[in-house]
């Protein structure tokens, strides 16, 4: 809560000196909230203690977007933690920009994320991959800039944080209607699965044309002090639409380590149906490892019923079977709502 008063006064501080109408400033531009939330419980029929396990989890974002000139952009996005019983409201990112013909010159307080853009994840808010850059994910405080010319992107990140130390990301892009890429350098001083020092290389590419859309995103990771090696992550994607009420589409995620010879995947089918107000998902995972001594392998297979209020607000039951190999077979049920709603003003 001190992290969300100090910020407040700092605002009114920037508005004054810069002659900004407090009372205006939420009038400006653009206002978001997004609240997407799972709710349900683990049943073990197998188990004599503890058979049921509650579990939930939540992506809540709300912020603003607005001029303060002409080319001059602030925004600020506003989320929350966990705390035992209590949601904390935190500071998730903000940021301002200055426009000066094909440049733009940032600095901010955001999450750089790669691998974040699949459909499927994203369709189960209980999804551990939900909103997240399942290729790399590091959150940052730093300078961008970004040159922009037709179609052309390059952009340069200089950035850190307490645990990370150095950021750096260097990148240039392609994009049209249909179609987009973007390949980059990423820097780290300390990785956060390993705590080694990152160099990453990696692509990033989406296309979409006609009912199939193609996602990718891939990356090699050289850690030079890490004793399995080197590692290679991807993530392929296809969706298929041929009509508009019925969809279909499955991914590929692997991990690869150079050295160990270790090869982690995990693989993700859905199929969408939709009639009236009700969209229907039926979902399959399976994953396998073999980072450990045993080789493992998870299966789970998902329904998803959601009733379309209104535009912004889907509500429904989520029901899950997981068969895992090192543990008795379980159930979760569970209630999702999505709330999503936007205004520019």
């Amino acid at each position: 809560m001190k992290k969300i008063n100090l910020f407040l006064v700092i605002l009114i501080i920037s508005s004054k000196l810069l002659s900004i109408e407090v009372d205006n400033i939420f009038q400006k531009d653009n206002f978001y909230y997004q609240m997407n939330s799972f709710m349900g419980t683990d049943y073990f029929p197998g188990r004599e203690y503890k058979s049921t396990n509650y579990f939930d989890r939540h992506a809540f974002y709300a912020g603003w977007n607005y001029s303060i000139q002409k080319n001059t952009d602030f925004w600020f996005d506003l989320t929350f933690n966990d705390k035992f019983y209590e949601k904390e409201i935190l500071l998730n990112k903000t940021g301002i920009t200055y426009h000066k013909n094909n440049f733009s010159f940032s600095y901010k307080i955001d999450r750089l994320k790669y691998g974040a853009k699949s459909k499927i994840y994203n369709i189960q808010v209980r999804d551990r991959f939900y909103d997240f850059g399942v290729i790399e994910n590091y959150r940052y405080n730093g300078v961008e800039v970004l040159y922009s010319k037709e179609n052309i992107q390059f952009l340069t990140t200089l950035a850190a944080n307490d645990f990370n130390s150095v950021i750096g990301n260097l990148a240039v892009g392609y994009s049209n209607d249909n179609f987009n890429t973007q390949f980059y350098y990423l820097l780290v001083g300390r990785n956060e699965e390993y705590n080694v020092r990152n160099h990453s290389f990696g692509i990033e590419t989406f296309f979409n044309f006609s009912n199939i859309s193609i996602y990718q995103s891939s990356v090699y990771q050289y850690l030079p002090t890490y004793s399995k090696g080197d590692k290679i992550k991807s993530l392929l994607e296809i969706s298929y639409s041929p009509a508009q009420l019925f969809a279909f589409g499955t991914n590929m995620f692997t991990e690869i380590f150079n050295d160990d010879d270790i090869f982690n995947w995990q693989s993700q089918t859905y199929c969408n149906f939709n009639f009236e107000n009700f969209e229907n998902y039926l979902l399959y995972r399976i994953n396998r490892s073999d980072e450990f001594t045993t080789d493992y392998t998870n299966r789970e297979y998902s329904y998803l019923c959601l009733y379309k209020f209104t535009n912004s607000l889907l509500m429904g039951i989520n029901y899950s079977y997981f068969t895992p190999d090192f543990d008795i077979n379980y159930h979760q049920f569970g209630f999702q709502i999505e709330f999503n709603y936007e205004k520019n003003i």
